[in-house]
């Protein structure tokens, strides 16, 4: 025995502890191993996040130009993503717009110029400047008609409308004096024309009803307040399937409070028979006010006015926005009519996961407009 104990228990002591020893040792090491593996699977994941999934917010900065509309920053860096289909950076050129800098207005009165003018289908944050209508149309008018020398200038912005749109052709347009303007009609613009503001001055364009029940037109102030117009609600995307019914009904139910929201919201009445009972008159009065602006100030300047309806507005819109623009003797270039005659899938002129035109769906109305021009060679040989 040593100090007492006995030799079995010394060795049992010592065995246990060069065991946890061990243990220790292993288990410090694994640890170590672990940490390190973890760091890796992060770091690698990192560097595919970034190849694959480059940012994951939509930064569009804008700012207010008075007595005219809103307007993305001149310059800024415009960032775009649905996180799905489509991640894109592009600079806003010197007017505000996502397009190459516009001609000059030497160039553009030297020249066939077009102006196209629209909201996000036009402003087209979803794909590069050179996958857009404006660049296609110019490409392709210069391989097919180069004696016409077209040159193309795009003017958009999101949720926009025509009525919004008008005080743009003093401001912008005139100025490169255009031979053609296409206004481009999407399945939004009804409600957006006649979208009224509820509390202090709109910092946009949009008509009023007058004493003797006519619409007049009122210019944006010189100011923007805050909360003068309405935003949407906007949902992740991964929860619109589910959360939008809920969303879009908690917002008709909030229209039956207001009248101003009633006629803005393309909120179905009770009594609706269809699709077309629930877009109030307001609507298409606001609509046929518009094209009538449009053509006094866009014939004044020399110009011809034509309308491209997007194959959204098909059917139960496309009809009543080509009577309108009958009645005024304004062209109606039906983008559907053409993706069919081409034999394709109308589902190709937009992305799986959002509704604004695909690199396809540019093509496509880049060619219904080459091919009207074509057929209307009046336009630029003038």
């Amino acid at each position: 025995m040593d100090g007492g104990k006995p030799v079995g228990v010394r060795q049992v002591k010592r065995s246990l502890r060069e065991a946890c020893s061990a243990a220790l040792r292993i288990a410090f090491w694994n640890a170590i191993a672990l940490g390190a593996a973890l760091l890796v699977a992060v770091a690698a994941g990192e560097v595919y996040l970034r190849v694959a999934w480059p940012f994951a917010h939509t930064d569009r900065p804008t700012e207010f130009v008075p007595g005219v509309s809103r307007r993305l920053k001149p310059h800024a860096e415009v960032r775009a993503t649905n996180t799905l289909d489509f991640w894109t950076v592009q600079r806003a050129n010197s007017l505000g717009f996502l397009d190459r800098e516009p001609p000059s207005p030497e160039r553009a009165a030297a020249s066939c110029h077009i102006a196209i003018v629209g909201d996000s289908f036009v402003e087209a944050n979803q794909v590069p400047v050179s996958d857009k209508v404006q660049v296609r149309l110019e490409q392709m008018a210069a391989e097919q008609l180069p004696a016409w020398d077209v040159t193309v200038a795009a003017y958009g912005l999101e949720n926009s409308s025509q009525i919004e749109q008008l005080p743009w052709w003093d401001e912008w347009i005139r100025h490169r004096p255009p031979k053609l303007v296409v206004l481009v009609f999407v399945a939004n613009d009804p409600g957006g024309n006649a979208r009224k503001r509820r509390i202090g001055e709109a910092p946009f364009a949009h008509v009023r009803s007058a004493q003797d029940g006519s619409l007049e037109l009122i210019r944006p102030g010189n100011h923007a307040p805050p909360s003068a117009w309405i935003r949407e609600t906007r949902v992740p995307f991964a929860l619109r399937p589910y959360v939008g019914p809920w969303v879009r009904s908690r917002i008709c139910d909030r229209a039956q409070e207001s009248v101003d929201l009633a006629r803005v919201l393309p909120c179905p009445p009770p009594s609706s028979r269809g699709f077309m009972d629930s877009i109030p008159t307001l609507h298409w009065s606001a609509t046929a006010f518009a094209l009538d602006h449009w053509k006094m100030e866009v014939e004044s300047g020399g110009a011809r006015l034509v309308v491209l309806a997007n194959y959204e507005t098909y059917d139960a819109l496309f009809s009543p926005i080509k009577r309108l623009a009958a009645e005024r003797a304004i062209p109606v270039i039906d983008q559907m009519s053409h993706i069919l005659a081409q034999g394709g899938d109308h589902r190709d002129a937009h992305f799986a996961n959002d509704g604004h035109w695909s690199p396809q769906g540019h093509q496509w109305a880049a060619e219904a407009l080459l091919e009207w021009m074509a057929a209307n060679p009046s336009v630029c040989d003038e």
